[in-house]
């Protein structure tokens, strides 16, 4: 009797694209987390949207690591989609000049996509105080409707395949022109899993560290209007629906009251300042 011989598992290669606006040492968490990496399959895309070019000597000060160093006009979607255009991994990652990884971050990132047919990949985001950036779910599993992608996956939370060319939308994120200074990320999945029927997974066995900025409460609240208009913008353009709308606006309306009640008056201002950001990103 003959035994089945094991699938021979794949090494899959990363290309990770990261768009910077600051100097050097605003890369070096990163690099450096790269540089411990165990699996060590994957590039780097500095997407550099400075006018000099003091990003650019990281090539030499890691040697070990394929850097690719482009320049770009200012604007997220704009230098991320230059990197995608440069990107060679059988799976792209877009992950801030600021994120930290565990040593043996790629090496389950290469088993998971082993184990799991998906063409996503999403994990857990969590700041240097282990608290998590959103409500994940408490298991793994696909994610399937877009409450879950809304609410499960960020910009540096996810690997995304390079089977086929999909490209930001340049109106959204930050840098761009308009008001839709978010969502970018959000929209850029709705459109892989409608136009491409790509299928979600989501993973609570891994998770990036991304330290949160401490900023002023005028700069939170502007930046809340602005995040807002890119969620309704997102909506508005994916046709997600009215209930979808609804719910979401009606949570917001919610919180702004929770938090007044309990005397959370900045956080009130926040949730405020969000709620006419979506309502203008729906109209507008």
């Amino acid at each position: 009797m003959f035994k089945m011989r094991n699938k021979k598992k794949q090494e899959y290669s990363f290309s990770i694209i990261s768009a910077t606006i600051g100097k050097t040492n605003r890369l070096e968490k990163l690099c450096k987390a790269l540089k411990e990496q165990e699996y060590k399959k994957f590039e780097l895309i500095i997407c550099d949207q400075n006018k000099e070019n003091f990003n650019k000597k990281l090539k030499y000060d890691y040697k070990n690591i394929k850097i690719t160093f482009i320049k770009s006009k200012k604007g997220l979607s704009i230098a991320r989609n230059k990197g995608i255009m440069r990107a060679k991994g059988n799976y792209l990652l877009f992950l801030d000049d600021d994120i930290s990884l565990k040593k043996n971050f790629f090496k389950m990132l290469n088993q998971l996509f082993n184990i799991n047919k998906a063409h996503i990949l999403c994990y857990k985001v969590q700041d240097n105080k282990k608290k998590p950036l959103l409500n994940y779910p408490k298991k793994s599993c696909f994610l399937r409707s877009p409450y879950q992608i809304f609410n499960s996956i960020s910009s540096v939370s996810y690997a995304i395949s390079n089977k086929r060319k999909i490209f930001f939308n340049e109106k959204l994120g930050l840098g761009s022109r308009n008001i839709y200074q978010s969502g970018e990320e959000t929209d850029y999945i709705l459109r892989a899993v409608k136009k491409f029927n790509y299928k979600i997974f989501f993973t609570n066995k891994l998770f990036v560290e991304h330290f949160k900025k401490e900023i002023s409460i005028i700069n939170e609240i502007k930046k809340s209007f602005f995040y807002g208009c890119g969620w309704g913008y997102v909506v508005k353009k994916n046709n997600l629906g009215l209930n979808f709308m609804l719910i979401n606006i009606l949570k917001i309306f919610l919180n702004i009251f929770y938090n007044l009640l309990t005397l959370k008056f900045n956080k009130g201002i926040i949730s405020i300042s969000t709620f006419f950001g979506r309502i203008f990103g729906l109209i507008f």
